[in-house]
């Protein structure tokens, strides 16, 4: 525990159940029953592994978000000082948060399915730090189909399905900006402000990353592209992804195609007091980063424009080329051409400046 000589405030009375209480809540463990496996084939664009980067010393420690959470006499009210009970209304817990039992999973949609319920805890908590009486609209984390607002270029845009998008909302209908109260508009007008992933362990871990340089990388190479190119097409300077015993963070670098840095792993559940957590740490970049649009912010532009052709660049529908005043395709070349010879059937990888399949 941390001496209470350091903390700025003084801790609520062990009876509260405190916003920072929920915030560190328990799941039920989830025990996958996948241990290996091919995960998705992403068929659009590929990223350069060697562009892959761990991230610096900036990402946050449990004090740095302890800290964030009482950094404003609003988070410190709404999550040290009062008493916020069991969530109601239209956040309510599911009675299977506390369910002992331990779920089964043998695919990612058994993962979706039992991580309802660590979503709407997340959802709460994020509303519990972002919902204000001034009118402005809050942090709603929900599916794809709610925001989809993307960049202009790449193949298959109907098809690109992240398992997780966080979108401004108004309590009914999701918004395109914080103050946005006007008529509904439809998704493709909604902005994704952070991204997410579902993955099995048994398929994709924190490992993978770390070891990517001593042996074959097929799988991680598929990953990497997917949760690169939806971060990448929704403008996210964040996104994550998220297995049964993990959650890893990545952050888009400016500047080229496919520079990403990736966090260490943060266990879903903590072992021990005063640990990172998942919630904590989805919380605390929602919150920080998405709902206060502190700098960094979440907003990082496109890159596809940057996208090398042998890596899936280049490809735009005959209105996109209009809208961004590109030259129009000879006569008779499809624009998907380069596309098709180049995207990852199977892995695309660069090797020492050269391009080869795995």
């Amino acid at each position: 525990m941390f001496s209470k000589a350091y903390l700025p405030y003084p801790e609520p009375p062990a009876n509260k159940i405190t916003g920072w209480a929920l915030i560190q809540h328990r799941f039920p463990h989830l025990e996958s029953h996948v241990h290996g496996g091919r995960n998705t084939d992403y068929q659009d664009t590929s990223i350069d592994l060697n562009d892959l980067q761990e991230w610096d010393d900036t990402f946050p420690t449990y004090q740095d978000i302890y800290n964030f959470s009482k950094s404003t006499s609003f988070l410190w009210e709404r999550f040290h000082a009062a008493d916020v009970g069991n969530p109601v209304g239209h956040n309510t817990f599911r009675h299977r948060f506390f369910d002992p039992a331990n779920p089964m999973i043998f695919a990612e949609s058994d993962l979706a399915a039992v991580s309802n319920g660590f979503f709407d805890h997340l959802n709460f908590l994020i509303r519990l730090a972002t919902e204000t009486s001034n009118g402005q609209n809050f942090i709603m984390i929900h599916g794809s189909k709610a925001a989809r607002l993307r960049r202009k270029g790449g193949r298959n845009h109907s098809q690109k399905e992240p398992d997780r998008t966080s979108f401004w909302f108004d309590g009914r209908y999701p918004r395109n900006s914080t103050t946005d109260r006007a008529h509904p508009l439809p998704a493709t007008h909604i902005p994704c402000l952070i991204v997410g992933d579902y993955k099995l362990y048994g398929k994709f871990r924190h490992r993978m990353l770390v070891e990517r340089s001593e042996g074959k990388n097929d799988e991680l190479q598929k990953v990497m592209n997917q949760i690169h190119d939806y971060m990448d097409m929704h403008h996210c300077r964040f996104g994550y992804i998220l297995t049964e015993t993990e959650l890893i963070m990545f952050r888009r670098r400016e500047g080229g195609w496919g520079h990403i840095d990736f966090s260490k792993a943060v266990r879903r559940n903590a072992t021990s007091v005063n640990e990172l957590n998942a919630l904590m740490v989805l919380w605390y970049f929602h919150v920080k980063y998405a709902f206060m649009n502190a700098a960094p912010g979440y907003y990082l532009e496109s890159h596809y424009n940057k996208c090398p052709e042998d890596l899936g660049g280049g490809v735009y529908t005959a209105q996109e080329r209009r809208e961004l005043k590109l030259p129009e395709t000879s006569a008779g070349t499809p624009t998907t051409k380069t596309a098709k010879r180049t995207v990852n059937r199977k892995a695309v990888f660069r090797i020492n400046g050269k391009v080869t399949l795995a």
